[in-house]
């Protein structure tokens, strides 16, 4: 990826857009470093030990980002997915589950009214692409990426957000298949499913390696109450 200016990088939670709420946001990486110095050594020496992902963020007050931010502090898990560059098909995209440990609004006299927030990841932040993330009207297949095969030991890992569902009443299911093949002509593959949605939401999911297929995609099947749905599907391997 090129150099780029954070102009439209999207982030959602769940099945709530965040985006255009947020003026900041940052992703935190550590490790711990656990000293193993012994008798006779002449250098201190460490051990690579436990990674830790947080997230911080910074905006401008809107009410269903407040009353999210608000009712979720310390909820169980969510999933969250975060792109640097508009969140479009191929694009980078971070995902991972997350428990919300801050929520600060507030502002100075004459100022808009702000707030920061921060997360904490549980479990793997996965680098992953956007497989697909737009307004969907019909059952349909996504485009395939080629990921490379998961190794044993290795997870394949998907994250989803129904951002927005309309119908009288509607049923959103999405999977992500494997192939060997780009044109998903040999053998396609259930890897995941997620739980059916009928509002909005959002599910991370794993499927365990070795998977020998290296193409992926995701595919939808929208119920015939379902007029349409904003499907957001990130997907990589680790």
């Amino acid at each position: 990826m090129a150099e780029l200016v954070l102009l439209n990088p999207k982030m959602y939670v769940a099945g709530l857009d965040f985006s255009g709420s947020y003026s900041q946001h940052a992703l935190v990486m550590d490790a711990d470093s656990p000293e193993f110095t012994a008798f006779g050594d002449t250098t201190r020496e460490y051990l690579g030990g436990l990674i830790g992902v947080g997230s911080e963020h910074e905006g401008f007050f809107d009410g269903p980002v407040d009353n999210d931010l608000f009712t979720n502090m310390a909820a169980a898990a969510r999933n969250m997915t975060l792109t640097p560059d508009g969140g479009v098909e191929g694009d980078v995209a971070f995902f991972a589950q997350t428990i919300g440990t801050s929520y600060a609004p507030g502002a100075n006299v004459g100022d808009a009214y702000a707030f920061s927030a921060s997360n904490q990841v549980s479990g793997v932040l996965t680098r992953g692409l956007v497989f697909t993330n737009g307004t969907e009207v019909a059952t349909d297949d996504g485009t395939a990426f080629n990921l490379g095969a998961v190794a044993a030991g290795q997870k394949l890992r998907a994250s989803l957000h129904v951002l927005a569902v309309a119908g009288s009443s509607p049923e959103v299911d999405v999977i992500i298949e494997s192939d060997t093949l780009e044109a998903f002509t040999d053998t396609p593959a259930t890897q995941i499913t997620f739980a059916q949605l009928t509002d909005v939401g959002g599910e991370y999911a794993t499927a365990d390696g070795a998977i020998a297929d290296t193409w992926y995609r995701a595919s939808w099947t929208l119920g015939v109450n379902t007029d349409s749905a904003l499907i957001a599907v990130s997907v990589g391997i680790a």
